[in-house]
């Protein structure tokens, strides 16, 4: 039961809030990188706290401990970060030449994309972790209920007087046969 609870307390709920911080912050990071792509890059240094916040919501993530299920998941959230920082760099340069329309066309397509498979991957990862609670939770519930059971049929025992033998005064008589 230990293990379980542990495994639902320590990996399973944090890796869902995690990978939800980091969704939430994916969509806000795409948000003013769209702003900054449409303003001409006034706005940019609000995209890069927002990259900030999204990246740290990523390390939280990235610290906590992985099983055989979880490492493709991470792999998967580690490559749709990196497509969407590289469609960024092709972004600002775009912005940085004055290349209004490619940089509307880019934020609108490929990089909205690039959110998207991000934001996609991280929900992957919630609903593995969510997966691992619900599976971890019966698992408890399982083993909670065999307890319970078995402390109303010792204490049942205690009642009638059982020695603890489980045969009481008849011990005897079955060995016997």
């Amino acid at each position: 039961m230990r293990r379980a609870h542990d495994s639902v307390v320590t990996v399973g709920i944090p890796r869902q809030s995690a990978a939800d911080n980091a969704r939430s912050a994916t969509a806000d990071a795409h948000f003013s990188e769209t702003q900054y792509a449409l303003d001409g890059g006034a706005s940019r240094q609000n995209y890069l706290a927002d990259r900030r916040t999204l990246q740290a919501a990523l390390d939280q993530l990235y610290a906590l401990p992985t099983n055989a299920i979880d490492k493709p998941l991470v792999a998967a959230i580690r490559s749709a970060v990196a497509r969407f920082d590289d469609g960024d760099v092709v972004l600002w340069r775009l912005i940085q030449t004055h290349n209004s329309k490619a940089a509307r066309q880019l934020v609108d397509g490929s990089q909205n994309d690039a959110a998207d498979a991000l934001i996609a991957a991280l929900v992957a990862d919630q609903k593995s972790a969510a997966a691992d609670v619900a599976a971890q939770t019966a698992e408890f519930n399982t083993r909670a209920s065999s307890s319970r059971l078995l402390m109303i049929v010792v204490g049942f025992g205690r009642v009638l007087g059982c020695r603890g033998d489980w045969l009481g005064d008849h011990s005897a008589a079955v060995a016997w046969s």
